[in-house]
């Protein structure tokens, strides 16, 4: 009864955010030699607790009745899942104190454990973590905390709400109470910066993996789990720009049965590009910088009388541009802020803007060197030290640009056929042949490609077949919907150039005689007109661009087969 009333307060307690359920793990996965895999019984909700049985001299596995399982906070609540299944058969053998954790980003969903015969499964009998993220999370966790518990006893051991199991750590020994603590984490929630190219092609590859997964098996291709996966698209590696589905299976003398099961699906994202869509320039600001000094001349007049002196400066500058992007991807679900250039892939997007910036009325980048000179005459009174200083005046000229930019990639499968596929010259043949099929190639980029394939029913699919049979797939609009792939980019560039020279002088008694005439420069070659560490930025009003919305829905999951897998 007092579980019961526990249960509800869990579930009240999440509909304000994560709606949370119990998942009962059925008699047969509580045998205590079973073998497989014990999860939430959704496929994307994420572990908070445990909730294990009275403790009993055979304390093991079989002694946890379920759990407590939540759907992702709200800005995830759609999307769809990436799998990861972490070793853990290694870990949970060592008699000393360890954690197991899933890697950073990803949540406990489950777990898999393998049978030593007819003896009672202990932890070192656990071979693999499920672990799951939503596919638009960012690759780190949000706050984080241990939460300590009495495994020794029945009832649930939870995280807080809205946090979710990422780690297990046990204490020396092999029984089930020996486990004394949860790592527990929120979902990130805050944007998420991007400070290279592979975190900007990472989250592209996130977010597409699961609906590619899905086009390949309405396609007719095989295998398209990893040997470990649950659901199609589980149970992948990314190696480099590439999709992998894993063949690896974890714990002792593991191999795969059934045909060609070694022959795992592959995706591949080729000749990536970057480029500018739109841009549009805000208002500019125009403002005063400190002045900046850049030599200094002492001069001692060591006579009896008044003595006139000149001092004169003329020397070359050149204006700068400095360019600033402060703002980060367009609208939910993808929050990004790209805060600096790769030159490899990013060059031309600098250029690109830069010659537009230069054509604009509040920018002149391109005008090279200039002179400033300036002279002043000066009446030195008598046995005086004269120290001249001069300054160089400077004006930055602010202007904001908003500016779409698009990814532009190909994405090529590779991978074998299974009987029931839309190929036109394999469909129902048993040779289950590998077929390796290009989206995109140096003329046209993957998802316009895919739109066109689709569209004129291009060989070698069935596309209209293909559209009767899998509808929600094929119809899908993300895939094939470029503003998925962009970026809205909100920066700013910084023009300083020169404006004028003045000069301060400043009079004390001569007392030493053997004071001689000095000039000090403070500068190296040509002076480079920039902002200074006392010079704010100032604020500007960032233009609005318009981009279609992005397209977001989610799809029905399918079961892995383990027959065809």
């Amino acid at each position: 009864m007092l579980f019961s009333k526990l249960c509800v307060t869990v579930t009240l307690l999440g509909i304000v955010d994560a709606l949370c359920t119990v998942s009962w793990w059925s008699q047969r996965t509580r045998t205590v030699n079973f073998n497989g895999l014990s999860s939430c019984n959704e496929y994307n909700y994420f572990m908070n607790g445990l909730h294990r049985d009275h403790l009993e001299q055979n304390d093991g596995l079989h002694l946890i009745k379920g759990v407590v399982c939540c759907k992702a906070t709200s800005r995830f609540s759609d999307s769809e899942v990436l799998a990861h299944h972490e070793d853990w058969s290694i870990i949970f053998q060592e008699s000393f104190d360890i954690w197991a954790f899933c890697p950073d980003g990803y949540f406990l969903s489950g777990f898999s454990r393998y049978t030593d015969g007819d003896a009672i499964n202990y932890l070192h009998n656990i071979e693999y973590a499920r672990c799951i993220k939503p596919s638009n999370h960012p690759d780190y966790h949000g706050k984080c905390y241990t939460q300590y518990i009495n495994f020794n006893t029945q009832g649930v051991f939870s995280c807080k709400e809205n946090y979710f199991i990422t780690g297990l750590h046990k204490v020396k020994g092999d029984y089930l109470h020996h486990i004394d603590k949860l790592k527990c984490c929120a979902m990130q929630d805050d944007p998420e910066f991007v400070f290279d190219v592979d975190t900007f092609k990472r989250i592209i590859m996130d977010n597409t993996l699961p609906r590619l997964t899905m086009l390949a098996y309405a396609m007719g291709y095989d295998h398209i789990s990893g040997l470990k996966g649950w659901m199609l698209g589980d149970d992948y590696f990314r190696d480099g720009d590439s999709w992998v589905a894993d063949t690896r299976l974890y714990g002792w003398d593991k191999k795969c049965s059934g045909i060609k099961c070694e022959e795992r699906f592959k995706i591949d994202y080729l000749d990536w590009s970057f480029h500018i869509k739109d841009i549009i320039y805000g208002d500019s600001v125009i403002d005063e910088l400190k002045p900046e000094k850049v030599y200094e001349k002492l001069f001692p007049n060591l006579r009896n009388h008044t003595v006139p002196h000149i001092t004169k400066l003329m020397h070359e500058f050149l204006p700068s541009l400095k360019h600033t992007i402060t703002n980060h991807w367009e609208d939910n679900p993808e929050y990004i802020s790209l805060m600096e250039y790769d030159p490899k892939y990013f060059g031309n997007i600098a250029r690109s803007i830069k010659l537009a910036a230069e054509g604009s009325r509040s920018n002149t980048a391109g005008e090279g060197k200039k002179v400033l000179n300036n002279a002043f005459m000066y009446s030195i009174p008598p046995r005086t030290l004269a120290k001249f200083k001069f300054f160089f005046n400077k004006v930055r000229t602010t202007t904001p640009y908003t500016a779409n930019l698009v990814a532009k990639f190909n994405v090529r499968f590779t991978g074998i056929l299974r009987p029931h596929n839309l190929h036109h010259q394999y469909r129902g043949s048993q040779e289950r042949p590998k077929i390796i099929h290009t989206f995109g190639d140096e003329s046209e980029t993957f998802y316009t490609d895919l739109r066109r394939q689709k569209r004129i029913n291009a060989s070698p699919w069935l596309w209209y077949d293909m559209h009767d049979y899998y509808h929600s797939v094929v119809n899908d609009p993300y895939l094939a919907n470029e503003t998925n792939y962009q970026l809205k980019l909100r920066g700013k560039f910084e023009y300083v150039t020169g404006k004028s020279l003045h000069t301060l002088v400043e009079f004390k008694a001569a007392n030493d005689r053997r004071k001689r005439e000095t000039e000090t420069y403070y500068f190296n070659g040509t002076f480079i007109a920039k902002a200074g560490p006392d010079d704010k930025p100032v604020e500007v009003n960032y233009p609005e661009i318009s981009s279609k919305g992005k397209n977001r829905i989610q799809l029905e999951p399918i079961f892995n087969d383990p027959v065809s897998s």
